[in-house]
């Protein structure tokens, strides 16, 4: 599915597109960059993220080395010498870490969760790449 978000709503443009729909449906990088390009009056995107989901730990170098690949090379399709930075995030939901206060004082609600926004990236986290645990909304499950 594709969205366009207006410039009224961000100071960016936004196109969202699962990476499997670009791939299968040969809908490339370029057409984005394109796209983009004129729906901004001719400016480029000084930086790229890409937010890149269902990749298991052991595709993490394939997919960053086709995925990447490929929009550099768009990048220079659409200039020579364009070259902006690009951001590839990995997002993984399905792990085995529980987190817990270490002062209940601190916990959220009757459920004795960790608070919304809680952010771990010392200590369980993967001692040399860029990772982190974030806990983005309230827990829904009540103890009994």
């Amino acid at each position: 599915m594709y969205y366009n978000i207006p410039k009224s709503a961000s100071k960016s443009v936004t196109y969202v597109r699962t990476f499997s729909q670009i791939l299968h449906r040969s809908f490339r990088a370029i057409e984005l960059l394109i796209m983009f390009y004129k729906s901004t009056g001719g400016y480029k995107p000084h930086r790229i993220i890409l937010y890149r989901d269902a990749v298991s730990e052991g595709q993490f170098l394939h997919v960053l080395q086709h995925e990447l690949t490929a929009i550099r090379e768009a990048c220079i399709k659409l200039e020579a010498d364009y070259r902006p930075g690009i951001t590839f995030i990995v997002v993984q939901k399905r792990h085995h870490t529980r987190l817990f206060c270490a002062d209940k004082k601190e916990q959220s609600g009757k459920s004795g969760n960790i608070p919304a926004g809680t952010t771990v990236d010392v200590c369980i986290t993967h001692p040399t790449e860029f990772d982190f645990y974030l806990c983005s909304h309230q827990g829904i499950q009540v103890l009994q």
